[in-house]
């Protein structure tokens, strides 16, 4: 009886780094403005929590009442219940499968379909994490 033989693969991350030297007045308007973003950042959470709090006490009241749109004072409320459809390509190549397409072709054809739109370019900041967070 043959021996099967074990295979290994090792996975190895890399991490560069680089020294960055800035200037004091670099170092400070970075700082100041950092100290801008996270406290925004955090009244931003606060009044999207009060925004969240709000939209289930009117949808709430709309539960009691019975209806999905409601007008009051030049204002407008509507329950929305969107259903988003998104292309299952597994089930999709199963179903083709079935049909007798070959794999090659159906991955080439979802290939050629497949179009990549550049989105806008941002700066990603991460303060320090709060200890509630972690």
């Amino acid at each position: 009886m043959p021996k099967l033989a074990l295979q290994t693969k090792a996975v190895v991350t890399a991490k560069t780094e680089h020294l960055v030297t800035l200037t004091t007045a670099q170092t400070t308007k970075l700082r100041t403005a950092l100290k801008t973003y996270l406290f925004r950042k955090g009244q931003i959470k606060s009044i999207e929590l009060e925004v969240k709090e709000a939209r289930g006490f009117i949808e709430e009241v709309l539960d009691e009442v019975g209806e999905a749109s409601i007008s009051l004072d030049g204002s407008k409320m509507t329950i929305v219940a969107p259903v988003r459809k998104k292309l299952d390509h597994a089930k999709l190549t199963k179903l083709l499968i079935a049909k007798g397409v070959k794999s090659s072709v159906i991955a080439e054809a979802i290939a050629k379909a497949t179009s990549e739109t550049p989105q806008e370019p941002y700066v990603k900041v991460s303060g320090p994490k709060d200890e509630e967070e972690e």
